[in-house]
């Protein structure tokens, strides 16, 4: 297994999710995507999670060797261990 870089990007809003999917799509880095969870009244929704799974299944789907992986991260810094 060939060692690759890790890039992460903090935020996965419009910008953060694009900006990942163009790393990856390259195929020279790893990604990693960090963001908050959202509230849907007592429920936490992880939306990084599906958006980094999206993207490596782009990426399988294009037969690119690439990982991209999603962290969920709480508002007073806790999740960033990955980073």
């Amino acid at each position: 297994m060939k060692l690759r870089k890790v890039v992460s990007v903090v935020g996965a809003g419009n910008v953060g999710e694009h900006t990942a999917a163009l790393l990856a799509l390259r195929g020279l880095v790893d990604v990693r995507m960090f963001d908050l969870p959202k509230k849907d009244g007592d429920r936490l929704i992880e939306p990084v999670k599906g958006k980094a799974l999206d993207i490596q299944q782009m990426l399988s789907a294009l037969n690119i060797d690439g990982k991209v992986e999603g962290y969920t991260v709480s508002a007073d810094g806790e999740g960033y261990q990955a980073l």
